[in-house]
């Protein structure tokens, strides 16, 4: 039996089916959805009327609070005032508003007064008995001491509903503390059978009260047969306590259930002949648009397999279904296979490529760490030798020939500190000493740095516009920046070629048609120093320019770079407060913008300290450091300042000499890493301690963002090594100077 045989023998007993099932269906399914839609429709009326009823419960509330807050309730309930009840609530009052009963009970739970509608014309006491029961309503808004609680209930009467609200007798205008309960007044309502009568012509549904239980105790509402023609539907009705006290009974029409089982039937008889239509058009339509298509596409396929994957022709299948989509998918395939070789070959390339990065990963991480080892070593080494050096300067007459060479050593000592500073620039732990400087001061002597060999065939062009450029910054680190551009623009012309350096001074955000580069948007508004940095190279792709920062990303050929340069630049800019960004074309050169703020201040004001705030010595100083060299030195230099210094040779040391307590400091000094207890940890301790002096670090491997986190927290001031003998004692004159003002 053929395939399109089967098809249509299953379609046809499918479709009987699926009618007979769908007449049988449609008539269950219309009678209880009509069944579900007379329940909802219950359920509706239902929560209607419990919510109209709790509308008026609320409503009553609103009129006990509004006669609890006055004054005159107040003065009445503490028994200074008679004719609070006869002016607010006679006769006459409680009728037009609907209150059956006014009662008001005393700060202690004591009856003052209470009164109920006997008739439309005459009020009578309430009984003792209508007393203990509202008593016993009124102890949760005595308690309150805010006096805000309002307690709104229903009470099961003699066939008929209360509705009671019960408030706190306070002054409103009085102070917060004098807001307690003074008393309590009490509402009632009667849901009589007037009352009901009136609550079923706003509903248009009968209405009854019902105080046997109907209603399943887990349900709010429960529906009832009244006979063929009604239902009753028993609504809950509970009191504050959230226990039951009636049922609301509504007498609704089974209207919906009889259009229901008249159009059931009608709907048997459209599924009955829509089913027999379905199974002609059916049997058609699969016929000629699935299974002749099937038939082409096995047709095809069996040819793929015949000819193999490598050599058979594409399959081509009309149409834009599932079985169109099926012959894309095994051209598809043929496709991948065809492919898979090339692929490989690709991964393979990735493969080995990724590789290469992880090695330069690996090669640059340990290079940072030994650059981070041999920069502490190196600095203390450094401060040892200058401070030596210094003592030996101090030793000797000006006129001594030996004088003039220990200079030179002291610069050539600067000059190495400033070399290591370059080195923790690479790992990021180099912190910029801030200075005021021109810019245009730095260009020539950047330029002259780089390498002879790769620059000696390139010009530098410097156009300085404005006078203004000046900026406050790291030297070193400014210049390292402009020698890596310099350096990156020579490279991007083989080393020939006009290298332009333009400065200028603009206004962030710029006037309307002179965008800067979209790293500069970032910037806060206001001046900035612009420098522009343009070569007349091959320029870089537009794939490149989105990549030139990230680190370990480079263009040039083993041994010219290794893809730090920009990113460390970024870096340091980003410190300074400033950017950077590229404009490139393809073939026309590339151009950097760097972008610092300007700085207006004259060189004397930027680090200008008043000098009657500063001691340069003369006080007791503990000195912590580890390295023998540099702590003997370093001491000898400030007892010549005038400090009276006392030696320790690690922090553990330190504080045994703190735990004496036979002497006393005006400040401590202490290196940062130390074997056993470190600067942080003695620091701590000692600022733990009462009248504790103020503490410096002095380190030579600490991060700028550490730095700055240890001057927050644990330190007066932090320092890097090796440091300069006068800027040393100008800050530990600076941070003694507020201890002895204090």
């Amino acid at each position: 039996m053929k395939l399109q045989h089967k098809a249509w023998a299953l379609v046809l007993t499918i479709v009987g089916l699926a009618a007979l099932g769908s007449m049988l269906g449609v008539r269950s399914l219309v009678v209880d959805a009509f069944e579900t839609l007379e329940s909802d429709r219950a359920t509706r009326e239902g929560e209607r009327a419990r919510r109209l009823l709790n509308q008026q419960l609320v409503g009553l509330g609103a009129s006990v609070r509004d006669y609890a807050y006055w004054g005159e309730a107040v003065e009445f309930a503490r028994g200074n005032s008679n004719d609070f009840m006869e002016e607010q609530f006679d006769v006459g009052s409680l009728v037009n508003l609907g209150f059956a009963e006014a009662v008001v009970f005393n700060g202690q739970g004591e009856l003052v007064s209470g009164v109920e509608v006997a008739s439309i014309e005459t009020l009578r006491p309430i009984s003792q008995e209508r007393t203990e029961q509202l008593r016993a309503l009124i102890q949760p808004v005595l308690i309150d001491a805010s006096g805000q609680t309002t307690l709104e209930t229903y009470l099961a009467g003699q066939d008929r509903l209360d509705m009671v609200a019960v408030a706190a007798i306070r002054d409103p205008e009085a102070a917060p503390a004098a807001t307690a309960p003074q008393g309590a007044l009490i509402l009632v309502r009667h849901f009589d059978e007037a009352a009901i009568q009136r609550f079923s012509d706003i509903l248009m549904v009968p209405v009854q009260l019902s105080f046997d239980s109907a209603c399943p105790a887990d349900a709010d509402s429960h529906l009832m047969p009244a006979g063929d023609l009604h239902n009753d539907l028993h609504t809950v009705v509970s009191g504050a306590d959230g226990g039951k006290v009636t049922e609301l009974v509504l007498t609704l029409e089974k209207d919906l259930q009889k259009v229901g089982g008249s159009i059931a039937w009608q709907a048997m008889a459209v599924a009955l002949t829509f089913g027999l239509l379905a199974c002609v058009v059916l049997v058609w339509l699969l016929d000629r648009l699935l299974l002749r298509r099937l038939q082409r596409l096995h047709t095809q396929v069996q040819g793929v397999t015949r000819k193999g994957p490598l050599l058979a022709g594409p399959v081509h299948m009309s149409g834009n279904d599932e079985l169109s989509q099926l012959g894309q998918g095994v051209n598809g395939l043929l496709e991948r296979v065809r492919s898979d070789a090339q692929a490989q070959a690709d991964a393979h390339a990735s493969q080995k490529a990724l590789q290469r990065q992880l090695m330069q990963s690996q090669k640059n991480e340990a290079l940072g760490r030994f650059t981070s080892g041999i920069a502490h070593d190196f600095n203390n080494a450094l401060a040892a030798v200058s401070g030596w050096m210094r003592l030996a300067t101090e030793d000797l007459d000006k006129t001594h020939p030996a004088y003039e060479s220990l200079q030179h050593a002291l610069k050539g000592s600067r000059h190495a500190s400033s070399l290591i500073r370059q080195l923790q620039a690479y790992n990021g732990k180099a912190a910029p000493v801030l200075q005021r400087l021109s810019v245009g001061d730095l260009i020539q002597p950047s330029f002259s740095l780089l390498d002879p060999s790769r620059v000696h065939h390139c010009e530098l062009a410097v156009h300085s516009r404005s006078k203004e450029a000046w900026v406050k910054a790291d030297p070193t680190q400014l210049q390292q920046v402009l020698g890596n551009l310099l350096s990156n623009a020579a490279d991007a012309m083989d080393g020939r070629g006009t290298i332009t350096v333009t400065v200028d001074v603009v206004d962030l955000p710029p006037p309307a048609g002179a965008a800067p580069v979209p790293e500069a948007t970032a910037l806060p508004a206001g001046r900035y120093v612009a420098i522009t940095v343009a070569d007349t190279g091959a320029g870089i792709s537009p794939e490149n320019q989105q990549r030139i920062f990230d680190p370990f990303f480079t263009t040039k050929g083993v041994g010219r770079g290794t893809g730090l340069g920009l990113s460390v630049a970024q870096g340091i800019l980003s410190r300074h407060g400033g950017a950077i960004g590229v404009v490139s074309t393809p073939g026309q050169g590339t151009a950097f913008h760097v972008y610092l703020p300007v700085c207006l201040q004259t060189a004397e004001s930027v680090d200008a300290t008043p000098a009657a705030q500063v001691r340069t010595g003369g006080g007791r100083l503990l000195f912590v450091d580890d390295d023998h060299l540099v702590r003997t030195a370093w001491a000898t230099l400030l007892e010549r300042q005038g400090w009276e210094v006392t030696q320790a040779e690690d922090g553990a040391s330190a504080w045994t000499l703190f735990q004496r307590g036979k002497q006393r400091w005006d400040v401590v000094l202490t290196d940062y890493a130390m074997p056993g207890l470190d600067g942080v940890e003695l620091a701590s301790r000692i600022g733990a301690l009462a009248d504790a002096p103020p503490v410096v670090m002095m380190s030579g491997n600490i991060g700028t963002e550490e730095a700055e986190r240890l001057s927050k927290t644990h330190f007066a001031a932090v320092l890097h090594k090796p440091v300069d003998p006068e800027a040393l004692s100008k800050v530990l004159g600076g941070v003694l100077a507020p201890a002895a003002r204090a």
